[in-house]
């Protein structure tokens, strides 16, 4: 099969490679000049989008953005996975999102709008107020500039920081709106589309830590580790992702929707943050680390509108990113760096890598974050056990990366059992 990659930041280059591990020819569109390194040597560089098309099989979108793209493509007639212009808006239009998701049903925390970016009055509002509120900008901002106040002067503080700070360092001033801080269990559930119609087999929820440092100190990075249960709960689903169902078959949704959720520890009810509608780093490679099917077939299922044939190998899959300094700085100085590691292991996804003049693999320099570690298993912790004891015998000099996983995630799981979710025995593994 002849797969074609749609990326800006190279996200997906794990998935391509292990597609290109399973026998397919992949290629892999950079459309941002400054990330056109990243895979180099490993991956074939697409040079003209349009022309390669011709002879793809599957065409894979790695991020949001490209919607409209991708839906002009299945229009005519293309086998396309991981965009669409509704998943753009439920993403990156926070604002008119959290709207579509409320008018679906979904329970959310109170959520206050600011489309015209006014901090003034972002901060007179937690003046009134007095609570505990967590603020969210719109318009695809760093995921570091998501904040969860600890309390109102906290967030007053950080309100009028961004007011001086955020134009500057986004270029933009964006729309925002301020959330409701709710106490309980994070949680993500992901339902997967063939042509707007659910794949219940594929239902899987994700716990990640997000703060770079152990004890979730340090900033924001996206993800810093995560494990995923491939068995959906039925209970959480029905309070998520099942609300997604109409407007997927509205869409014609080829792919994964997940929404990221906090069961509130005052009534044990999901209340949802916000929505993905594309696949969820690093929790697509923990995810494929399971998968009993090969990977590139079953997405070929999925963008051709049938319903694949999904078997797992385990109850649990487990992700840990290995960076190196300056990460999380983006800055170029880690490029040429080279990887002494074996990645020819099956349990690591090379990432930010490429292959320099001297035929040598190296870091890319793009984001630091090497490689993946994942493992699986039949809980959380036999999960993590086989990426952490790979990670005892790694060479990389100065590699970074969380060492307390287990004692993070595992808890959440626990705490979610106690209150009735995952407390059906899993459907067998084979």
């Amino acid at each position: 099969m002849n797969v074609v990659i749609h990326s800006h930041t190279g996200d997906c280059l794990p998935l391509g490679l292990r597609l290109q591990d399973e026998g397919h020819t992949v290629g892999i569109f950079l459309d941002d000049e400054a990330t056109s390194l990243i895979g180099s040597g490993l991956l074939y560089h697409v040079p003209d989008f349009f022309t390669a098309i011709d002879e793809a099989d599957l065409i894979l979108f790695d991020y949001v953005g490209a919607g409209s793209l991708a839906d002009r493509l299945r229009e005519e007639g293309h086998a396309v996975i991981g965009a669409g212009k509704f998943q753009d808006i439920l993403e990156l239009d926070r604002l008119r999102g959290s709207a579509i998701l409320r008018a679906a049903g979904v329970r959310m925390p109170e959520t206050v709008d600011f489309p015209d970016a006014d901090f003034q009055r972002a901060i007179a509002f937690i003046e009134a107020d007095g609570g505990r509120w967590v603020f969210k900008p719109s318009d695809n901002v760093a995921a570091d500039k998501t904040y969860p106040a600890d309390d109102a002067d906290d967030m007053i503080a950080y309100l009028e920081r961004m007011e001086e700070t955020l134009e500057a360092t986004e270029g933009k001033r964006p729309k925002f709106l301020l959330q409701r801080f709710v106490p309980g269990v994070e949680v993500s559930s992901e339902r997967w589309y063939a042509n707007g119609r659910p794949i219940l087999a594929m239902d899987n929820h994700t716990f990640e830590t997000k703060k770079f440092l152990a004890g979730d100190l340090g900033v924001a990075v996206g993800c810093s580790g995560n494990v995923v249960c491939p068995y959906g709960d039925p209970r959480l689903a029905h309070q998520t992702v099942e609300h997604m169902d109409r407007l997927a078959r509205l869409h014609d949704i080829d792919g994964p929707i997940d929404l990221n959720a906090i069961v509130s520890e005052e009534d044990q009810r999901a209340y949802v943050l916000e929505v993905t509608g594309r696949f969820g780093y690093y929790a697509i490679e923990a995810y494929c680390a399971l998968w009993g099917m090969p990977i590139g077939e079953t997405l070929f299922e999925i963008a051709t509108g049938e319903q694949p044939k999904v078997r797992f190998t385990a109850e649990y899959g487990a992700a840990i990113p290995v960076s190196i300094a300056p990460f999380p700085s983006s800055t170029e100085e880690a490029r040429g760096t080279p990887i002494e590691d074996d990645l020819e292991d099956p349990r690591i996804w090379p990432k930010d890598v490429m292959v320099d003049a001297q035929d040598r693999l190296v870091v890319a320099g793009l984001d630091d974050v090497v490689y993946l570690v994942t493992g699986t298993g039949s809980s959380i912790e036999a999960a993590f056990a086989p990426a952490y004891r790979w990670l005892r015998t790694a060479r990389m000099p100065h590699r970074q990366y969380r060492i307390d996983l287990v004692e993070t995630l595992a808890p959440r799981l626990e705490q979610l059992q106690d209150w009735g979710y995952f407390r059906e025995p899993a459907r067998g593994a084979a």
